[in-house]
């Protein structure tokens, strides 16, 4: 089973911790880069997800995720 990895550009500590841990382990993963909330198109690249949720108001942090969860899906969804 493939297995994909979501990860924000700037976090390559992350990435490192993932490598060791995938490495340990044997396993091979496919890296998604996040969506970053503080990129500066981030406004351009959220403004078809609302900020108002049935809950209330969503952070830019808590939607970049979301976006980032929509893209790995994506990948997932068209790999063949």
């Amino acid at each position: 089973m493939k297995t994909y990895v979501i990860n924000l550009d700037r976090r390559t500590d992350r990435k490192a911790r993932i490598d060791k841990i995938t490495a340990e382990c044997g396993l091979e993963y496919q890296r998604v880069s996040a969506i970053d909330a503080k990129s500066e198109d981030f406004l351009e690249i959220s403004e078809d997800l609302p900020s108002d949720g049935p809950t209330g108001r969503t952070s830019n942090n808590t939607r970049a995720c979301t976006l980032s969860h929509f893209k790995a899906w994506e990948e997932f969804l068209n790999d063949p």
